[in-house]
Order: structure tokens, then sequence, then C-alpha cells
């Protein structure tokens, strides 16, 4: 079982931990929840292939449901209260530098493109449309950047993935907001999914995905 799937199994079966009041007087929370998970299903949930580490939106914030520790409480889930508490957050300064970064490879390669960022919640950090960047790049862009963040990898690697799954590419295909196109990346910071940079309005997939990455690499600088 990878230790995603490990644990999700953890999280759902803690049943001393799983409230949704608010919280106790001496109790704190913790920034996991879990969607709806089926142990039987994990490890074949193509969510979930080659992922290995916390941090990653498969998991984390699909639901409203939250794990509550007292205060000083001994357990194995403490791990993930100490992994919330210091947890990575994109900042406007890495947000910038990541909007940057695109919109000076787009310019070295004379491609008018927009640039959007968005933090590992979905919520819009940063957009920038170029001097002559179709209209449609603004939308296009903005969903890109929504589905790295969410799905924890570039999204055309992640629709490679799927593609075999005419099931899977159903369900992805009628969420709204979420574009499995080549130019969304994930922003990192050790390892941790922080963002996502959606880059649209190039002629080919493959120069929003290489104006992508350069803005990404221009953020973990």
């Amino acid at each position: 079982m990878t230790p995603l799937c490990d644990l999700g199994r953890r999280l759902a079966t803690d049943t001393r931990a799983v409230i949704a009041g608010p919280l106790g007087p001496g109790q704190h929370q913790s920034a996991t929840g879990t969607p709806g998970y089926h142990a039987d299903r994990c490890e074949q949930d193509p969510r979930f292939l080659g992922w290995s580490g916390p941090g990653l939106l498969g998991l984390a914030g699909l639901t409203g449901v939250r794990t509550v520790h007292h205060a000083g409480e001994p357990g194995e889930d403490d791990m993930v209260s100490q992994a919330s508490a210091s947890r990575h957050v994109l900042s406007d300064a890495v947000a910038g530098r990541a909007v940057d970064g695109a919109v000076a490879e787009a310019q070295a390669m004379g491609v008018p493109v927009t640039i959007t960022v968005v933090d590992d919640g979905g919520n819009l950090k940063a957009m920038r449309r170029m001097d002559r960047a179709p209209l449609v790049s603004v939308q296009t862009a903005h969903n890109k950047a929504y589905a790295a963040a969410a799905i924890g990898m570039p999204v055309d690697d992640f629709f490679e993935a799927i593609e075999d799954d005419a099931a899977a590419v159903a369900s992805f295909a009628s969420r709204p907001g979420l574009a499995l196109i080549a130019g969304g990346v994930p922003l990192l910071a050790d390892g941790e999914v922080i963002g996502g940079l959606g880059v649209a309005g190039a002629m080919t997939a493959a120069d929003d995905r290489r104006i992508a990455e350069a803005g990404a690499g221009q953020a973990s600088s």
C-alpha cells in the first residue's frame, strides 16, 4: 500500500478523531480530510498513481471532515498534525516570480500567452495576460493551474496515465474548471504541492508547457 493510501486508511478508520462540529477546549485541528476513502479502490485509483507523499490534494481538503487531536494526546496521527503545522504556503513573492519567469520565456519565444497562478486551494494568486494573448486563454490558463494544484502533477502527464480508462477520462472531463491540457504544472516546495501554474495561448501544447515549466523553475529558485 502506498504511503498516501495508508494515510487515507488511518484517517478513515480513526473514529476517536473525526468530528464535524466546532472545536472544543484543548483541541487543535489538522488540515487533512478524507474524500470518501475506500481501501479496496485506493491502490487502483489513477489519482494516486506514483504519489507517495503528503501535500497532494488528491487526499487533502476535498471534504469538510476534519481530524482533531486533544492537546498532549499521543498517537500515530500526531505526524499529520505536525505536518499540517509546518506546511508550506505559496507567497505573493513566489507567485510573482513564477509569472515573471513564464513571461520572460514567452517573450523570448515571441508567443503572447496568459499565465495564471493559484494556491493549493485553487485560489487565484497572480495572473498576467500578455498583449495580444487570445481572450479564451484567460479561462483556459486558470483551469490548467487549478488542475495542476488539485492533481499535483503536470496535467498532460496525468491525462496520459488515465487516457486508456474511459470511465476515468469521462469523470474528469465532466468536472467544471478542470483542464487536462499541457501547460498546467504544480508548484512545489520541498516536494509539497503549494499551488499550480497554468499557461494558455501558444499555438502548440508543447509551447504552453515549456513556458509553464520556465515559470515553475523560477518559483522554486
